[in-house]
Order: structure tokens, then C-alpha cells, then sequence
């Protein structure tokens, strides 16, 4: 992609004009389901649930950026629900609905949510932003001076999506009140990582960095809290061996800077 920093910003300005979408189903055919970029921590060692999979289950963690057709303008933020099903076939089904509680039912587990997710993208947006600028580029650097000098901060922008994705997994299937992904602590639960077990620097990056949101979300003392400007949508899919998504949007308010975009692309657009 030319010009990805610019079209983080009109996703953006798009997005700002859209409404919440009501509970309607969408069929994502091929070629509707775009995938711009993904940002996943790989080699991940978990551990839930060894009556159907044996532990540790090794999987990776993060996110899909994707624009759908039919959906919404600019870009999706794709989560998984699920953990450990499904292949997300770009034909897959869906019944969506703005908000969560078509798929979670528990109001703290929604609300947990929620403030996950206002806490941590613009977090995210930023980091990819600077490596943008630093690189000219989101994608992944190839040659040796370029992994050089940018190969950290891309694994950080590959871990911090990794800490979502594990966080959110937490939140919707631990089984118990408590909110912690580390193996080595005293609230672990029946649903977390191998800290430091992972096969790749990211990986275990991505359990630290989901535990760190985690201890925010559960602090007694000084909590994260819901920030807004996010349209959160539950992606139920039709099929029942694939899997649930969780999809989000970002719902800023206009600026002089990104109608200045959008001039700018539409010159460019004329120059072609």
C-alpha cells in the first residue's frame, strides 16, 4: 500500500460519519473481506480446557485489519471470540450486531470489554503510526538494514496486538472472577499463557503485555475505565464449526486535519 498512514486517517474520518449497524446478516463472499494487514504474535503456549485439547496449545495471537464490503466504511479491527476453532474462510456468514450481548450474555464481561478495547487501540494506532512514519510503510522490514533498524518496533506492534487478542480471550472464557493470563501468578485460572514458553520474541511479549492490561482492568486502586469513541460489534458466525468474531470501528470526531486528507487524496486520485 502507497499511502497507508493516509488511509488510516480517512478509515478514520469515514468512520466518524457512520452510525451503529443494527443486528442484520452479512455473507462474506470472496473478495468482500479484504484483509489490509495482520499484526499476530506467534507460537504461543496456552493452556484451557484439556478435556477437548491437550495443554499447552499452541496458537497465535492478534489482529486482522480488513475492510468489509457492506459493512462499514474504512477499516475493521477483526478480534476472534472463539479460541481454538474454526479456518475464517472468507466465505464465512455472519450475524452481527452493534454491541456485545449477542454473543456474551454477562454484563461484567461485556463492560470488561469495552474498556479493553478504549484503553488499548489508541495505544496500537500509535505505534503503527511512528513506525509509518519511521518506515514509510506497515508492512513487515525485509532486508537487513531495515530489520536492523525497525525489527523491534515491529515486534511490538505484533506483541501489543497479541496482548489484546490474549486479554479478550481471558475476559470471555475464564471461568472464574478473576482477570490474570500469567502462569506464574496466584489468579491464573483455568485460562492462560506459559509466560516466557513462547517460540517467538512477540509471543511472549504479547503474554506480558495482555497481563499488564489485565492488572489495569482489574486494579482496585486506579482501574481502567471506559474512554468511548469505539463502535464494538459481535460477528456470530451462521456456521457452527467456524468461529465468532468480534469487530470494531473507530468513531472519532471529524477534523480540519483529516478533511485535509481527503482533499489531498482526491488530487491525487484526479493525477492519475
Amino acid at each position: 500500500m502507497r499511502f497507508p498512514l493516509l488511509k488510516i486517517a480517512l478509515a478514520t474520518s469515514l468512520a466518524a460519519m457512520a452510525s451503529p449497524l443494527a443486528a442484520q446478516n452479512i455473507t462474506i463472499a470472496p473478495g468482500d473481506r479484504i484483509l489490509e494487514n495482520a499484526f499476530n504474535a506467534e507460537e504461543i503456549q496456552f493452556y484451557h480446557d484439556s478435556v477437548i485439547l491437550p495443554n499447552p496449545q499452541q496458537q497465535q495471537a492478534g489482529m486482522n485489519i480488513q475492510t468489509i464490503s457492506g459493512f462499514n466504511s474504512g477499516f475493521v479491527y477483526d478480534f476472534c471470540a472463539d479460541f481454538y476453532m474454526g479456518t475464517d474462510v472468507a466465505s464465512t456468514s455472519y450475524n452481527y450486531t452493534s454491541g456485545l450481548s449477542a454473543g456474551i450474555s454477562d454484563p461484567i464481561r461485556r463492560s470488561q470489554i469495552e474498556v479493553l478495547i478504549s484503553n488499548t487501540l489508541p495505544e496500537f494506532n500509535s505505534l503503527l503510526q511512528d513506525y509509518i512514519a519511521d518506515t514509510g510503510s506497515w508492512n513487515q522490514p525485509m532486508t537487513p538494514e531495515d530489520i536492523a533498524a525497525y525489527q523491534t518496533a515491529y515486534d511490538n506492534l505484533l506483541a501489543y496486538a497479541g496482548g489484546i487478542q490474549i486479554a479478550l480471550w481471558e475476559i470471555i472464557h475464564e471461568d472464574s472472577a478473576n482477570r490474570s493470563v500469567n502462569s506464574d501468578g496466584s489468579i491464573a485460572g483455568d485460562f492462560y499463557v506459559g509466560m516466557g514458553d513462547a517460540g517467538t520474541a512477540p509471543g511472549n511479549l504479547a503474554g506480558t503485555r495482555a497481563e499488564e492490561f489485565l492488572t489495569n482492568i482489574r486494579s482496585t486502586t486506579n482501574p481502567w475505565t471506559n474512554q468511548g469513541g469505539w463502535y464494538i460489534y459481535f460477528a456470530d458466525a451462521v456456521e457452527a464449526d467456524q468461529q465468532d468474531r468480534i469487530w470494531i470501528t473507530s468513531v472519532p470526531e471529524p477534523s480540519a486535519t483529516l478533511l485535509g486528507a481527503l482533499g489531498f487524496l482526491m488530487i491525487l486520485r484526479r493525477r492519475r
